[in-house]
């Protein structure tokens, strides 16, 4: 819940502003009259809750405070721009441009619930749809009693996670730009080195031309050069990033390196995924953070493996370009009349050549690294915007009608069953077929209706007068 935390606190959803009219409260999102400000949200209870009545230009009432499962029943005078201390946390209330006239002694019913928890509630709420596996487009959906709001909410999540996907990518460009840029300072020295090398060498020699007296040389052993180039190469690499390993910690490493063992460029990945990981995870929290321990034992058991993967590839690579070498030796038998100037220039020349390979390398790398930074594209595109079709989807006046109609319908006709079935009184003669009682008569049970009670007291109780009436 970490991008949509981000929302939560960039669109204040955690903060909810609510007014009663009539017999349902009514949620005044981005039109609160009101602002409320605490000192210090930190220190303050998952749930805070309290009533703000607006007792004029300026002047507050704050009653009915709740600070998680405390309440309190004191009521605070608060003034604009003043900071008060209450039971909830120290703040301060600031009027907005909704503040109207009309306002004035109305409550208005603020809430502040955790972000985290906000957080959660909303990645619950949030629908998130697929329509085919290779789909490189995703439908997200979500429910919600104000339309503005849920708008507002995918918006500004899928600007979290452009955000963050290029905090990323800068965060990793960087990191490998000041490895190039440190590699490319000693691979410059190194090319001085070998430069002033050729140079005084021939200069003492006097070999007037290095290229008259290897040219054979080098069209010989073209492959084996190319090969043993191509070897080095890898060699000097893995060491780049096995000294970057061995000097900074909790940084990433080139993950597009060119390497050609692919369990190490696999391993460098899986890596570089936690460094990134740990350090967002750090800038928002402290080393002493238990989730940032286990990272950090994690990034060294990968780390260590990196290393010996590392160390592994630089022997295995000697091993190849000893083997290599052996057979330039062998096909250098066949120079035996060249000067012994012209094999060491050779070698020079070799060092040299691998040297500006992997100068070039770099400097295409930098240039790459530049590009991608100044080139910051979003990760994702909004195909449709957030829209709304304003019909409400609860509560279902269709469903609610019919459901009434029913029980009008069969709750009248159970209630005469049911009074069918516990009557036990004997209401005509029929009602006595199949006892063993003796019949003697039927009275007649008649109701007295109140223009009767005019006819005199002898006619009133007596029942067969009542009858015949």
């Amino acid at each position: 819940a970490t991008m949509m935390g981000e929302v939560v606190e960039k669109l204040r959803l955690n903060e909810i502003y609510k007014i009663q009219e009539g017999l349902k409260e009514i949620e005044l999102y981005k039109q609160e009259p009101v602002l409320v400000a605490f000192a210090n949200p930190n220190t303050l209870a998952r749930i805070v809750k309290m009533d703000i009545t607006i007792k004029g230009k300026g002047k507050y009432e704050l009653k009915n405070i709740q600070s998680g499962d405390d309440e309190y029943a004191q009521r605070i005078e608060v003034r604009t721009g003043c900071y008060v201390e209450t039971p909830a946390g120290k703040l301060l209330l600031s009027p907005t441009k909704h503040l109207t006239n009309e306002m004035i002694g109305k409550t208005i019913h603020y809430s502040r619930i955790d972000p985290l928890l906000m957080a959660e509630e909303y990645v619950a709420r949030l629908k998130v749809n697929l329509p085919d596996r290779e789909a490189s487009v995703i439908n997200l959906s979500m429910t919600d009693a104000l339309v503005q709001k849920t708008m507002d909410v995918l918006t500004t999540l899928i600007d979290v996670y452009n955000e963050n996907w290029v905090i990323n990518r800068n965060a990793k460009i960087k990191s490998i730009s000041e490895i190039v840029d440190k590699r490319i300072a000693v691979t410059v020295k190194e090319l001085n080195e070998a430069e002033v090398d050729i140079s005084s060498y021939m200069s003492k020699n006097l070999v007037p031309d290095f290229n008259q007296a290897s040219s054979a040389y080098f069209s010989q052993n073209l492959d084996l050069n190319k090969e043993i180039m191509d070897s080095r190469t890898q060699a000097n690499i893995a060491k780049s990033m096995l000294a970057t390993l061995s000097d900074t910690e909790y940084i990433t490493l080139p993950s597009n390196s060119k390497l050609t063992d692919s369990g190490i460029t696999s391993q460098i990945q899986e890596y570089n995924h936690l460094v990134l990981e740990r350090n967002k995870l750090l800038a928002n929290s402290n080393p002493n953070n238990s989730v940032v321990g286990e990272m950090n034992k994690s990034l060294k058991v990968i780390r260590e493996g990196v290393e010996k993967s590392l160390k592994g590839m630089i022997s295995n690579t000697n091993m190849v370009v000893n083997s290599l070498e052996k057979q330039m030796n062998t096909s250098q038998r066949q120079l035996a009349n060249t000067p012994n100037e012209a094999r060491h220039l050779a070698n020079v020349k070799r060092e040299q050549k691998i040297k500006e390979e992997l100068y070039l390398f770099l400097l295409e790398k930098k240039e790459e690294n530049d590009l991608s930074l100044s080139f910051a594209s979003d990760n994702s595109q909004i195909i449709v915007a957030p829209h709304s079709s304003f019909m409400p989807i609860r509560p279902n006046k269709l469903l609610i009608i019919l459901s009434a109609l029913l029980m009008a319908l069969f709750i009248p006709i159970a209630i005469l069953l049911l009074k069918a079935l516990l009557d036990t009184t004997v209401h005509s003669k029929k009602d006595l077929e199949g006892l063993t009682a003796s019949y003697l008569g039927e009275i007649p049970l008649v109701k007295v209706k109140k223009k009767w009670k005019l006819l005199p007291a002898w006619l009133q109780t007596n029942p067969l007068r009542i009858c015949l009436k």
